[in-house]
């Protein structure tokens, strides 16, 4: 999987054709669209905090979050207004039991009964690696 996407990121370096004068040429060009990228990044780690449940050894990393935040507001605020949100997950429980099964199977189980969003985050992200080189090569192609 490392190789396949190791030849996926020289693909597009060979593909986009950077050069260094390009870039010399540019200057602060590229700084300009800084604060756009800010508030796309800030949203993107928003949605992965609060949408998607995430836990570690039963010790939810949002309600940490939420506690921290309560605390600061406390301590900045001088109030006694504090948020206590409790995320609990429950992983749906799968009766395997009755079944015998090899281990690519019981990891291919484990994998589309317990991590389906992470499987879809990751085949948007691969798509968008593999669709937006060839967008931005064709982009600059006709501008010339």
């Amino acid at each position: 999987m490392s190789g396949a996407i190791a030849v996926l990121f020289l693909f597009i370096i060979m593909l986009i054709n950077i050069k260094l004068s390009d870039i010399l040429e540019a200057g602060s060009q590229y700084t300009k669209s800084l604060p756009l990228a800010l508030a796309i990044g800030s949203l993107f780690w928003y949605e992965m905090f609060t949408i998607i449940p995430f836990s570690f050894n039963n010790v939810s990393v949002i309600s940490s979050l939420l506690n921290i935040l309560s605390s600061l507001n406390g301590l900045l605020l001088n109030s006694e207004i504090s948020y206590t949100g409790i995320v609990v997950t429950h992983p749906v429980t799968v009766d395997t039991a009755f079944t015998n099964f090899l281990q690519i199977e019981s990891i291919g189980l484990f994998i589309y009964t317990y991590g389906a969003i992470w499987l879809i985050i990751t085949s948007v992200i691969l798509l968008l690696a593999m669709v937006s080189p060839i967008f931005i090569s064709s982009s600059k192609t006709k501008s010339h």
